[in-house]
């Protein structure tokens, strides 16, 4: 991917971002040769902050390219994915895991998962940052913390904190249960 095209695929931040790593420079040197403080190239960096056209000129010379590198359009990828194209990410006797939402090259911060699970399987969580929902399509599963046992069956969802621990299990005796799983990306080990 060329530089001008990874620019039109980033918000504002990660472009300032990208452009200073691509030319080593720290935050304290970028401030330095910019004018502008670290903590506020910092903000603009994580996209807390949008800097005004004075800032970005002054950034643009500081980092080597024209304005137009911060402005051009940002493309988005095909947001549409066919069910005639499922992409598996694992698929075992005990677990399939399909990504039913796009991955999105930069800044994506949601996946959406399909899930089977087989009879008495536990759903590999790792707690991270993050949220987790989840919603039982077909069967049931048991859902333990440390304050809550509950099982849930068809229709029945959970929205958490992804740093608690808990555990979550196909309580069928007989048959897989299926999930529809977001997250945070990365939540379900692979």
């Amino acid at each position: 991917m060329s530089s001008k095209d990874l620019a039109a695929s980033l918000a504002i931040g990660d472009r300032i971002h990208n452009r200073r790593k691509e030319l080593g420079l720290t935050l304290q040197l970028l401030a330095k040769t910019s004018g502008l403080s670290a903590s506020f190239i910092s903000l603009a960096e994580r996209n807390k902050t949008v800097p005004s056209l004075m800032s970005l000129m002054t950034l643009s010379k500081a980092l080597g390219v024209s304005i137009e590198y911060f402005t051009e359009a940002i493309t988005a990828p095909n947001p549409i994915k066919k069910a005639d194209d499922p992409q598996v990410l694992e698929d075992t006797a005990q677990l399939t895991v399909t990504q039913l939402s796009n991955e999105i090259e930069f800044g994506q911060n949601l996946d959406v998962l399909k899930v089977r699970l087989a009879p008495k399987e536990p759903l590999p969580i790792a707690p991270k940052e993050g949220e987790i929902f989840l919603y039982v399509l077909d069967g049931s599963v048991r859902f333990e913390n440390s304050d809550l046992q509950e099982t849930l069956t068809v229709g029945d969802s959970f929205h958490i904190d992804a740093r608690v621990t808990h555990t979550v299990v196909n309580a069928e005796q007989d048959k897989d249960t299926v999930l529809l799983y977001a997250c945070t990306p990365s939540r379900i080990q692979r």
